[in-house]
């Protein structure tokens, strides 16, 4: 269901609402399903992602933070 938000969001960002809120946690939320199914590349890349997204209009420390810690 993650993946499919995410491909939601490339070809029509304008239906959700929460944009800009949520779409760097929906990459961390993404990172956390595929570390539990084993895919660990693809886990990596969802953290990189998500921490080029802004947070804030800023740079995103969180998800950077997440990216430098554990796998």
């Amino acid at each position: 269901m993650i993946e499919a938000a995410l491909g939601r969001v490339t070809t029509n960002p304008k239906a959700f609402t929460d944009l800009t809120e949520a779409l760097a946690w929906a990459h961390n939320v993404h990172n956390t399903a595929l570390k539990l199914v084993g895919r660990r590349a693809e886990a990596i890349e969802a953290l990189a992602v998500g921490a080029r997204v802004p947070e804030g209009g800023r740079a995103n420390v969180s998800q950077t933070l997440n990216l430098g810690g554990p796998s």
